[in-house]
């Protein structure tokens, strides 16, 4: 007669949780097994000294803010190809050896950075120092702007052509672009009643 465990009675080595591949659960060459990347900015503005909320942003060129002390919303075009820009993103490093003085020297992997909200900020409220701007002439110059009737319009252009193009496509409703999706529709919401003035 055969000797057959039933389900109840298979259990796994006491050592493994049945999760990994056989034997590969303690490989620290394993992905799993691997620390999280270090990651730097090269300008990391405190939280404390940040002027600007966060409304809303694209997350690829744009963003409106709301000013902490008073209140008022704001708009910002970025350039996330910049190194103005980029000097606020988060970006992983990697040790590749040491210099003459045995300083570690690093390797930063940019094409894995991504914007975020506390570099959008952070550069809000650096370029806020060169000066607020005004309409459709400060928000061409690149300046935060305020947001009035003028710079709604041309965000809402922006928005609505965006949410367009991905309805077309039929990528509103995808995995990766859901909540992108339903993110611009809330700033069209926002901005529309600016715009209408």
């Amino acid at each position: 007669m055969k000797n057959i465990k039933t389900f109840e009675s298979f259990s796994l080595d006491e050592f493994e949780s049945g999760y990994y591949p056989a034997g590969t659960e303690y490989d620290p060459s394993a992905p799993w097994n691997q620390g999280d990347p270090d990651t730097v900015r090269g300008t990391d503005v405190p939280s404390s000294k940040l002027k600007f909320d966060l409304i809303g942003s694209d997350y690829a060129e744009t963003a409106i803010l709301k000013k902490k002390d008073d209140g008022k919303l704001y708009a910002v075009y970025f350039d996330p190809g910049t190194e103005e820009f980029m000097e606020f993103m988060e970006v992983e490093r990697e040790v590749v050896g040491r210099d003459e003085d045995g300083d570690p020297e690093y390797e930063y992997n940019w094409d894995n950075a991504e914007v975020d909200d506390d570099a959008i900020l952070a550069y809000a409220t650096d370029k806020s120092a060169e000066g607020i701007g005004l309409g459709l002439t400060g928000w061409e110059e690149g300046k935060v702007t305020t947001l009035d009737p003028q710079v709604a319009e041309e965000l809402l252009s922006l928005y609505n052509f965006i949410t367009s193009k991905m309805e077309k496509a039929g990528t509103h409703t995808s995995y990766l672009n859901k909540q992108k999706y339903q993110e611009l529709k809330k700033l069209i919401e926002l901005l529309t009643p600016i715009a209408e003035g």
